[in-house]
């Protein structure tokens, strides 16, 4: 964002796609963060952020000298778009703004009409291609993949979840590290059984629901279906964009070809 709106660097702004397993806290998490740091980055460089979430949009406007902040929410995505296009290119130069697309239940892919020439966008996504690879082909979008958690960070949420409520000058008792270890082996039970994913581990509903997937999708693999199955089941295989990665797969980044 510096590059393009202060140093003037690029020829256009960047489109960036952030890619996680469903369930890790893309939209909760990344999308969260990157909204509260676009908003008060630099003192309050942006004007707008638009926000495409579900099947509607928040339009944010930045709080400027002797004009409040504000948000916007439309219930129609083609409508929110053709605002923004037109505040972007109408106001080139003079409206500096920012766009976020979480994919998810409401809309497949992000809008081919986005300006994203005029205004820096993220997109957060699963793995799913379908999601994004045909509309990043003429953005030249950079892929950033998110990785799962691990059981320590999961085992820290549990300890936070615990003590932040009682502050800072609270004591830490026998109980409290008791009611601590009983959550966490409540938790790590769950981990084992659908994965260190925070939407289902936290959730005694998307837990449930999570292992009846995962159990059915493991039962409808049959002698004439499993051959897709097999490479993931020895760990050997690369991650597929279809149903079976899906349901079965975390997705990890690896380096490789390193010395040593």
């Amino acid at each position: 964002m510096r590059a393009w709106y202060i140093e003037r660097k690029l020829v256009k702004p960047r489109t960036c796609i952030v890619i996680g397993t469903p369930g890790i806290g893309k939209s909760f998490a990344c999308g969260s963060f990157l909204l509260h740091q676009l908003l008060h980055y630099e003192g309050g460089l942006l004007d707008v952020v638009a926000y495409f979430v579900r099947d509607g949009a928040y339009v944010i406007h930045n709080a400027r000298p002797g004009v409040p902040g504000s948000v916007v929410q439309y219930d129609n995505i083609d409508a929110t778009v053709n605002l923004i296009v037109d505040m972007a290119r109408k106001e080139k130069g003079q409206k500096r703004g920012f766009i976020i697309v979480d994919i998810g239940s409401g809309f497949t892919e992000p809008s081919s009409a986005l300006p994203t020439n005029f205004w820096p966008t993220v997109v957060l996504t699963s793995p799913d291609v379908r999601h994004y690879d045909s509309w990043m082909k003429d953005r030249d979008g950079k892929l950033i993949y998110v990785n799962c958690d691990d059981e320590r960070d999961l085992k820290a949420f549990v300890a936070w979840q615990k003590l932040f409520p009682l502050g800072q000058d609270a004591g830490i008792t026998d109980e409290l590290c008791k009611e601590i270890s009983d959550e966490w082996k409540r938790v790590k039970q769950r981990i084992e059984q659908v994965g260190p994913l925070p939407r289902f581990v936290f959730s005694r509903g998307s837990f449930g629901s999570r292992f009846v997937e995962l159990d059915n999708a493991i039962s409808d693999i049959t002698l004439n279906n499993k051959a897709p199955y097999m490479g993931i089941l020895r760990m050997s295989s690369e991650w597929q964009s279809d149903h079976v990665s899906h349901k079965l797969v975390k997705l990890v980044r690896v380096r490789v070809g390193l010395n040593g």
